[in-house]
């Protein structure tokens, strides 16, 4: 196995100028607020490629050995203990609509996807789980908050997740492009939108132990078509016209896959 080289924000910014950059889903742009991409692979912070510049940190994480190599493209791996990434405060604010997908291969215990409030459950949006296989939590402030059965992703696998919701309308779950669970409708909205944190959730008490890639977030209801398209194509959002080989890594089941350079900062063209 050759050594991989993870180029710098700098060179991979000059490898972007030079070559373009292109989405293969336009549409997948609209409203889109957050998404940070499995296309990074390096770096104290996962960068927003949105637009928005809601760039997170990893916080607790070794940048040098929690970018792993997996089959979906560079993800980062949380260790169920003080993992996190964390967003800015207050930069991710559903609060009538949302939609939020992403890649998860969790391990063991209960765990966080995603959240818009780090530091409690029931206040502010929250997607997480009990136990891979066990109950999926959809948690939308005090007012609406819903456990699902048998529903969180499976234990040692990857799996899509996409969870959609509007005001008046039905919570959607969505597993690997299917839908999964329908549930509703529902009122209110979301109104506490604190500190966000990827893979990290309730103080402390829902850390994942898996590993978390492509991660998104629409300001509106993303369509099944969409969510197919999440699932097929792992980096159908953003798809850089020219990928920059710059080293191989073994993944699991003894493959060894190219690692590319991409710019962190794609925009949508």
């Amino acid at each position: 196995m050759s050594t991989l080289h993870i180029p710098t924000f700098a060179e991979v910014l000059a490898i972007s100028r030079a070559h373009g950059r292109t989405s293969k889903y336009p549409h997948l742009w609209d409203k889109l607020k957050f998404y940070c991409t499995g296309l990074q692979g390096g770096g104290k912070q996962w960068y927003d490629v949105s637009g928005y510049d809601k760039t997170s940190t990893l916080t607790n994480m070794d940048p040098t050995t929690d970018w792993v190599v997996t089959e979906k493209g560079w993800a980062l791996d949380f260790d169920g203990g003080d993992d996190e990434v964390q967003l800015p405060s207050g930069s991710i604010t559903p609060t009538t609509v949302f939609s939020v997908s992403g890649w998860v291969y969790p391990r063991s215990g209960n765990g966080t996807l995603f959240c818009t409030n780090r530091a409690s459950l029931g206040f502010g949006l929250w997607i997480g789980w009990s136990a891979p296989g066990g109950v999926l939590y959809v948690y939308m402030d005090a007012f609406e908050n819903h456990s699902f059965a048998n529903s969180a992703p499976a234990a040692n696998v990857w799996t899509h997740v996409a969870v959609t919701w509007q005001t008046g309308g039905n919570i959607k779950v969505y597993a690997n492009g299917n839908l999964l669970i329908e549930a509703g409708p529902y009122t209110g909205s979301i109104i506490n939108n604190l500190i966000p944190s990827i893979g990290y959730g309730n103080g402390g008490g829902y850390v994942a132990d898996a590993q978390i890639t492509n991660l998104s977030v629409h300001d509106r209801i993303i369509a099944p078509n969409e969510i197919q398209k999440l699932t097929g194509d792992e980096h159908a959002i953003v798809r850089p016209k020219q990928q920059i080989p710059v080293g191989t890594a073994a993944v699991a089941g003894g493959l060894s896959i190219p690692i590319a350079a991409h710019h962190y900062k794609l925009l949508a063209g």
